[in-house]
């Protein structure tokens, strides 16, 4: 993530070098520290008028406390009262960060059922990527992974795509980032209906929003890990035309057994 922004060297070796085996505390109490200093880098910044520092700064300090938290998750939702908390404050930052993009950001909040909503980014490309006159904007999916955030997965597919011309979006579905943690919402393996729900949603932004110039003939998705595995899914609408599935996997009870066997996410062999 460094290379886009999300992290920088120094403070990522600061934050490693007060790290303690097997201390989920230490590792909690080092990201923070440092998510703090680049959060006050961005507020100079943003002070002076300097949107990049801005920017950057408040990308850093998004990803350290996403971080943050990331080892507190083994056990029950809500168990550990520092996670929602340190997640909402990633949010805030990253929030503020994105509106120095060179590109419009859309913050959007997706239907999906009994009355809750999927937050969502819409990306689209600054206007000098746009050609004037030209085919309109493609639009790529990115789906979530299992234990991602659609801040984290920012730095795969939108801190690149709007700037070859793509419209990127990205979406917390259920099991996944602040959906997870506030509405309880588990995740579900018919993806394709959480997809559909994003696009139905899609299309309802176009038809409001005709200067995006959004392309619905060409629609894409992709996704990392289980998001790989989610995209496969999400493709089966017909309104997705492309997927690209990164190192996914094909069938979920064969990666469950295989999450057993390893003793992973608190499961066991004899639990399969």
């Amino acid at each position: 993530m460094t290379p886009f922004e999300g992290g920088e060297i120094a403070e990522i070796l600061d934050a490693a070098s007060k790290i303690k085996d097997q201390d989920p505390d230490s590792w909690y109490n080092s990201w923070p520290e440092v998510g703090t200093k680049a959060e006050q880098i961005a507020q100079e910044a943003e002070s002076t008028g300097d949107r990049v520092a801005a920017r950057r700064g408040y990308q850093r300090a998004s990803n350290y406390l996403r971080a943050a938290q990331f080892m507190l998750n083994e056990g029950p939702i809500g168990h550990d009262k520092h996670v929602l908390p340190t997640m909402e404050r990633a949010i805030d930052d990253f929030r503020r960060g994105v509106k120095y993009l060179d590109g419009d950001v859309h913050f959007l909040n997706i239907p999906y059922e009994n009355k809750i909503k999927l937050p969502s980014y819409l990306y689209l490309p600054p206007e000098c990527k746009c050609l004037p006159n030209g085919p309109k904007t493609p639009t790529l999916v990115n789906t979530g992974e299992g234990d991602s955030t659609q801040e984290e997965i920012y730095f795969i597919s939108a801190s690149v795509g709007p700037y070859l011309g793509y419209a990127v979006l990205t979406f917390d579905g259920p099991g996944q980032g602040i959906v997870l943690r506030c509405d309880k919402l588990p995740m579900r393996p018919d993806w394709e209906v959480v997809v559909g729900r994003v696009l139905d949603h899609l299309w309802d932004f176009a038809r409001a929003h005709p200067g995006a110039d959004l392309d619905l003939d060409h629609i894409a998705i992709t996704g990392a890990s289980m998001g790989g595995y989610y995209a496969l899914w999400g493709a089966v609408d017909p309104r997705i035309q492309a997927c690209i599935s990164i190192y996914g996997f094909y069938s979920m009870e064969c990666f469950a057994q295989a999450a057993c066997q390893a003793g992973c996410g608190g499961f066991s062999a004899r639990d399969c």
